[in-house]
Formats: structure tokens, sequence, C-alpha cells
């Protein structure tokens, strides 16, 4: 799946902001002018990657069917590392720069966020 990396940067950052002083379940997630749907699905893929624990509700009409609700309970270890690095807007624009307006999975932002830093 192709990736928003703002909407990546925006969810991370929203979680970590969610996670003090709770300690455990976040829940859903809201970012302003994004559908919920969309931000759910990348929910899904930084949880897939590793990046954040969450509970992913999916359609019951067929096995893999499509995301019908995300809650976030906290970031991972490399979550919390990988937020530290996007909070760096230098490290950011470096890395906006290189992505431009490609269509990329996470792992290929990622990828380029890590050069950036």
């Amino acid at each position: 799946m192709d990736v928003d990396p703002q909407l990546i940067r925006l969810i991370l950052l929203t979680v970590e902001k969610a996670s003090y002083p709770l300690k455990g379940r976040i829940g859903p997630i809201a970012v302003q002018g994004y559908d919920q749907e969309i931000i759910d699905e990348h929910i899904e893929e930084l949880r897939k990657a590793g990046i954040l624990d969450a509970n992913v509700k999916r359609s019951r009409a067929k096995a893999g069917g499509p995301v019908v609700g995300a809650e976030v309970k906290h970031l991972t270890e490399t979550g919390w590392r990988l937020v530290e690095t996007l909070k760096r807007n230098d490290v950011w624009d470096r890395a906006v720069k290189s992505i431009g307006n490609s269509q990329l999975s996470l792992h290929e932002v990622l990828a380029i966020v890590d050069r950036a830093s």
C-alpha cells in the first residue's frame, strides 16, 4: 500500500503526545483533514511494520477485508526511536525533499527518513 508520509508523521506525533501521562491504550486517532478510513489504514501499516501496537478491525465480509477501525495501544521501542527522528524538522525537510510526489510504501518512506537523519 502506498502511504502518505505527512499522515504517517502526524499519526506518530499524535500518538506520542497522547502517550503522556497515559499508560496503555490510547484509542482511535483523529488527524484533521484526513478521513478516518485512511488514518486507520495507515495505522494498520504502522502496526504491521512494528512501529506501534494497535487493535485493527477488518470487515467481516471476507478475510483480509478493508480496515473498518483502529485503536492505538502504544508506540513500540522502534516507534519511539522513529518519533524522535521525525520530530527533527531538518531531518523531515530533507526526507520530504527526497520523497517529492512519489507514491511509496511505508518501508520506502522509512528508508528515506533513515537516510535523511
